[in-house]
């Protein structure tokens, strides 16, 4: 009895496949395109309409991210974070931050919506 390979080809194919698929779904799931508004204070770190990619479901988060969050009316603005509002932790649930408008603000974890991981160079 001979090895033939070609029963092994197909099943590699769609395994291939597959993996390729999940990867694709992941990407999609965990990171979004954005372009920054061009009303956008220069503190915040982001030009007026540049473009990155957010990372949807960030771990961790510390001073001198630029996070995408939600205010209390639903808008999105962007902002730096400085550091943990109150007592320092390891995973602090407020940060104070630089605001899109450049004032300062408290941003609560749970606003979040999003890290700021790559801007485009052009």
């Amino acid at each position: 009895m001979s090895f033939d390979p070609r029963r092994v080809l197909r099943p590699l194919q769609r395994a291939t496949w597959a993996a390729s698929l999940l990867g694709v779904a992941y990407l999609l799931w965990r990171f979004e395109s954005f372009q920054a508004p061009a009303g956008l204070a220069p503190t915040v770190g982001l030009a007026p309409e540049e473009r990155g990619i957010l990372d949807l479901r960030p771990q961790t988060l510390g001073a001198g991210d630029i996070v995408l969050y939600a205010d209390t009316s639903g808008l999105r603005h962007f902002a730096r974070l400085q550091g943990a509002a109150g007592a320092e932790d390891v995973a602090p649930e407020r940060w104070t931050a630089t605001g899109d408008d450049g004032r300062p603000l408290e941003v609560p974890r749970a606003a979040v919506l999003g890290r700021v991981i790559l801007v485009w160079p052009f």
